[in-house]
């Protein structure tokens, strides 16, 4: 299963993202984020690949200060985008 996992320090700009993209009509789930990514505030917003336009878009015109990055599931290893 691949998925796009993007990153906050924040969790007040995690659930402002993720009601963000609720918005924009993707799904999406907030998540803690995985051990082996050791960043942030210990959650993250987990959604499909296609979503990324609506992500760039999102993270582009909002204030996510805390952004840390987008990272890329894919066979069991995170890539950053």
């Amino acid at each position: 299963m691949n998925y796009l996992l993007i990153v906050f320090s924040s969790r007040r700009d995690a659930t402002a993202f993720y009601e963000a993209l609720q918005t924009a009509g993707y799904n999406a789930f907030i998540i803690n984020t995985p051990r082996a990514l050791q960043l942030s505030c210990g959650i993250s917003v987990k959604t499909s690949t296609d979503a990324l336009p609506a992500i760039r878009r999102l993270l582009s015109c909002g204030n996510y200060d805390s952004f840390v990055g987008v990272y890329y599931y894919t066979f069991g290893r995170y890539s950053k985008m």
